[in-house]
């Protein structure tokens, strides 16, 4: 009986010899490595980073602490390698020097690849500045932004100056080694005599940059403008409308245009005047009247524009009489 019992312990000791041997997380026999991969410039933990063990090839991912680690290590010499997309790959060459039953720790930072914006000319070319001139037709110039990084960047332009009058925005996102094009117009009435210079920013979620805009200002030689004779489409009991269009602004921008009415009537001894002013720009332009007011037996409109200088008026025409 003593016999068998010796028997039985002896087995015991044997398998449980050969379980520790065959459990390759048997922390007495192997070491580990881990750590904690952050943003170099937030410090914030990267997450989904590759972790690659030299020289073994094993590879892992960080969680979203940032944390990897490498369990069931013999004892050695270790290094680690990290890469992830928008980072610049690191070749870490600290020695982890791993023995059997510890836990080695190595922290380390990666460095975002820096996205950028150029600004280009059409050609492509670099450039800081885009000057109008004084030459008064030059009212339009274009640049692009060029995505020099290897991610999209969501921009915007942004700038504080009365003589630029617009600027095409830019595209909800720009795509790595893409252009987007941006239109500067300028109003040339409102520069001052002399150099004008402002600056125009185009920011970005990853980078900014910016680009001079400059023009001269000279005394415009402006004329009278020209508008279109206005036409009647339809007269009810109660309203006209009229029509009318700018036909030439006289070398300036139009700063406001519209109509005048003029009100005649047997028991006014003189004829009574309406203006309507539209606003400013080229563009065609109505108004709706009363042919009926002041009790007139006579009901004449004629159309205006106005640039810096000068007035400029249609023929009158007959609304009703």
């Amino acid at each position: 009986m003593k016999n068998f019992l010796y028997c039985i312990l002896a087995s015991a000791i044997i398998l449980t010899g050969c379980n520790k041997e065959d459990d390759p997380q048997y922390t007495e026999d192997y070491g580990s490595i881990t750590g904690v991969v952050t943003d170099f410039a937030t410090g914030e933990p990267v997450r989904n980073a590759n972790v690659q063990l030299r020289p073994t090839g094993e590879t892992t991912l960080t969680g979203t602490d940032g944390m990897y680690e490498f369990k069931s290590l013999t004892d050695g010499k270790y290094s680690i390698t990290v890469s992830k997309a928008e980072y610049t790959d690191l070749i870490d060459d600290h020695v982890i020097d791993v023995t059997k039953g510890k836990t080695m720790r190595r922290d380390v930072q990666i460095t975002r690849i820096p996205t950028y914006i150029r600004i280009t000319d059409m050609n492509g070319n670099d450039i800081d500045c885009l000057d109008f001139g004084s030459e008064s037709s030059v009212v339009i110039k274009a640049f692009n932004v060029y995505n020099n990084g290897t991610v999209g960047v969501h921009c915007e332009t942004v700038y504080s100056c009365n003589w630029i009058s617009s600027v095409t925005s830019l595209p909800e996102t720009i795509a790595p080694g893409t252009n987007a094009m941006v239109t500067v117009n300028i109003d040339r009435t409102r520069l001052a005599l002399g150099d004008n210079a402002t600056e125009l920013f185009v920011r970005s979620n990853n980078g900014n940059n910016k680009v001079q805009i400059k023009a001269i200002g000279c005394e415009l030689q402006l004329y009278v403008p020209e508008v279109e004779r206005p036409t009647i489409s339809s007269i009810n009991g109660d309203y006209a409308n009229v029509f009318s269009s700018v036909i030439d602004d006289g070398g300036g921008n139009i700063i406001d245009k519209g109509f005048e009415v003029k009100y005649e009537s047997q028991w006014n001894e003189e004829a009574i005047y309406e203006n309507y002013s539209l606003g400013p720009g080229n563009n065609n332009f109505r108004v709706q009247i009363d042919p009926y007011l002041h009790y007139s037996n006579k009901c004449s409109v004629r159309a205006w524009a106005k640039n810096a200088s000068y007035t400029g008026y249609s023929f009158w025409v007959n609304v009703w009489q």
